[in-house]
């Protein structure tokens, strides 16, 4: 990644020697998006928010679904962390 900008690609080993999944992503601040594609023809986006340093939300949509294999509700991730000292 530079700056805003990443970009990701994971490849399988052994077992999962065909499988790949790349990701895009830029971020805005306290928002991001990302873009990901994974080998079995699916693709999925993400809008997160951080609210702060603990509290973040992540909204997630499949957005090609070639064979119909996956579910393409709206997925809502809410995350907090609690920092350990």
């Amino acid at each position: 990644g530079y700056g805003p900008v990443s970009l990701s690609y994971y490849h399988g080993i052994q077992d999962l020697e065909e499988y790949y999944y790349v990701n895009a992503g830029v971020s805005f601040g306290d928002f991001g998006v990302n873009l990901g594609a994974h080998e079995d023809d699916m693709m999925h986006i993400d809008f997160s928010y951080a609210y702060n340093d603990n509290l973040s939300f992540t909204f997630s949509q499949v957005v090609d679904n070639v064979d119909g294999a996956y579910d393409d509700d709206l997925n809502v991730v809410v995350s907090y962390s609690i920092p350990i000292e």
